[in-house]
């Protein structure tokens, strides 16, 4: 068995972290994986890192080096990179909206549960339709429009509201772009988790300003000191979640 690291690489290190011996950081800081087979003591740790790729951007491949010009890749790699660049279109949709929750306007119910599904839509690891991500991005889009209607027609535009373009995380300091690739895995995840427990009629509200929060601190050119307190309150929220989810079900 041999893994690839596809075009969606962000370079957040966390694979490279994870298995060494299989992944390592190329001078582009952008993750590749070694040209042989894995090694038996390496295919745990080698699936790990591929399980929490933050953007789903490691593939296996059981293809033999003579295919297609030596490429490992496999069948579904034509498709792939489209899929990625949809889903860093959605957080970065997210993100537009996020910021529009910081100020003077009145974010609703709808607004966050729009938030924890667009979270969780963009897990790397799960095949949503790309319609179904194409229309969530639209009702994104129509919800910020709604809490900044104004914003779309002035006259000097500011950018504040805008979508945050993803290239500019991979193109951030390493330390950061791994803080705030941290952040996103995290949210994601209690997304999920919060988003499910919906589907099973338990509601969830504690972590609704913390995606916001957490959202918008990624589209902002924050350091160390910014990002490692929303960090540490994302771990109380998470903490108190998982205690709400439980009480329901008991």
């Amino acid at each position: 068995m041999k893994y690839y690291v596809n075009d969606g690489c962000i370079g957040c290190g966390l694979c490279a972290a994870t298995c060494p011996n299989v992944f390592s950081m190329a001078d582009e800081d952008i993750a590749k994986a070694i040209d042989s087979d894995i090694s038996a003591e390496d295919i745990e740790s080698a699936a790990e890192a591929k399980e929490n790729c933050p953007v789903g951007a490691i593939e296996e491949s059981n293809r033999d080096d003579t295919y297609c010009n030596d490429c490992t890749k496999t069948e579904s790699c034509e498709k792939k990179p489209d899929y990625i660049r949809l889903q860093k279109l959605l957080i970065g949709a997210l993100i537009g909206l996020a910021r529009t929750t910081d100020g003077n306007t009145q974010p609703t119910e709808e607004t966050y549960k729009l938030l924890i599904k667009g979270l969780y839509y963009s897990v790397a690891n799960v095949p949503f339709d790309e319609t179904d991500i194409k229309k969530l991005i639209d009702e994104i889009h129509a919800e910020k429009h709604r809490l900044v209607p104004r914003c779309s027609e002035c006259a000097s535009p500011c950018g504040r509201n805008n979508d945050y373009d993803m290239t500019k995380l991979q193109d951030a300091d390493p330390n950061i772009r791994s803080l705030k690739v941290l952040l996103l895995f995290g949210i994601r995840g209690l997304a999920t988790l919060v988003y499910n427990a919906g589907i099973n009629g338990i509601s969830i509200r504690v972590a609704d300003e913390l995606f916001a929060k957490a959202l918008f601190a990624i589209g902002e050119d924050w350091g160390t000191d910014g990002l490692l307190p929303i960090i540490s309150e994302f771990a109380e929220v998470s903490s108190a979640c998982v205690k709400a989810i439980e009480i329901a079900n008991a």
